[in-house]
């Protein structure tokens, strides 16, 4: 229970409770037989009990309500976050995936430089240093 139902069950109990010892002070305090005044009694206290079961079962009615209703938002939110994540690594992914492709672009530009370096510095070389 949350502190808001426990204050309105705290508060329906002691309403449920005065009533009684008013409902049982007035009955006594009655000029009636014994007789009437116990069947009274009873019936207050019937009809008190009726009441705070109904009150109970509508309290419990209404924190079960607003529980579906807390659970099925944070599912709804769950679901909101993964798509954002899954979202997010998807970008994420495409952005490495386009990084890494440019970075295998220029090593390969970079090896074709210097093997059109070597290429051209090896005859250089050779008519240089003709005993190798």
């Amino acid at each position: 229970m949350t502190s808001t139902t426990q204050k309105t069950a705290g508060v329906t109990g002691a309403v449920v409770a005065a009533a009684l010892v008013g409902a049982a002070a007035g009955i006594l305090l009655a000029p009636k037989k014994g007789a009437e005044t116990r069947e009274d009694i009873k019936r207050k206290v019937r009809d008190t009990k009726q009441k705070s079961y109904e009150k109970m079962h509508d309290m419990v009615e209404k924190a079960h309500h607003k529980s579906s209703e807390a659970i099925e938002t944070a599912r709804h939110k769950g679901k909101d976050i993964a798509e954002q994540v899954k979202d997010a690594s998807e970008h994420t992914k495409d952005a490495i995936d386009d990084k890494a492709k440019k970075l295998e672009d220029s090593v390969a530009d970079a090896r074709t430089q210097v093997e059109d370096a070597t290429a051209e510095i090896r005859p250089r070389s050779r008519r240089a240093n003709p005993s190798t």
